[in-house]
């Protein structure tokens, strides 16, 4: 089988496996109970979600993008492509570091870098997303404190000071790792 017949193959099992674990997770759905809790919302509230969400995802491309486009000039479909992927790993197996751990790998099929280059920009951008999910916690909590009952106020409040122990914690060991010669 020549090279090109071969990528081709393998192009078409893993746009099948998508399209397969796409349709999966639709039929998991229940429609009629989210279209029912949609449509008892405020369609200003929809209309935020909707908008928060599309920001969000964007963002977490933008954010491999630069880390990526750093080491060289990756087109921001690239950026996407891995994100996606990471994305994937995190809702079928069920824990966000195996979609972590798993980022050098998947970075390192869509842009063919070096591992060298591959493990600490994962690393940063694992380091920058716990940064950015404990300062939304926390503002999350200024917001809406006096709504949550104590146990969920302590719960959220614990999550949001391990994220920002962490995630600075992960910078600071990159720091440290490259030494005084950097």
């Amino acid at each position: 089988m020549s090279s090109n017949r071969y990528r081709q193959l393998l192009k078409l099992i893993r746009y099948g496996l998508g399209v397969a674990a796409l349709a999966w997770i639709i039929q998991q759905a229940a429609w009629g109970r989210v279209v029912e809790t949609i449509g008892g919302m405020n369609r200003i509230a929809v209309t935020v979600i909707l908008v928060l969400t599309v920001l969000e995802v964007l963002s977490r491309f933008a954010m491999w993008h630069v880390l990526l486009n750093a080491l060289r000039r990756t087109p921001f479909s690239t950026a996407a492509r891995a994100t996606l992927t990471v994305s994937f790993v995190n809702q079928v197996i069920p824990s966000r570091v195996s979609g972590r751990s798993l980022a050098p790998v998947v970075l390192r099929q869509y842009t063919r870098y070096d591992w060298s280059e591959l493990v600490p920009v994962a690393g940063f951008h694992t380091a920058l997303y716990a940064v950015l999910n404990g300062a939304v916690a926390l503002f999350g909590l200024a917001l809406f404190a006096s709504s949550f009952s104590k146990g969920l106020l302590i719960a959220v409040s614990v999550s949001a000071a391990l994220y920002l122990v962490v995630g600075p914690s992960i910078l600071l060991m990159g720091i440290r790792q490259r030494g005084p010669a950097g």
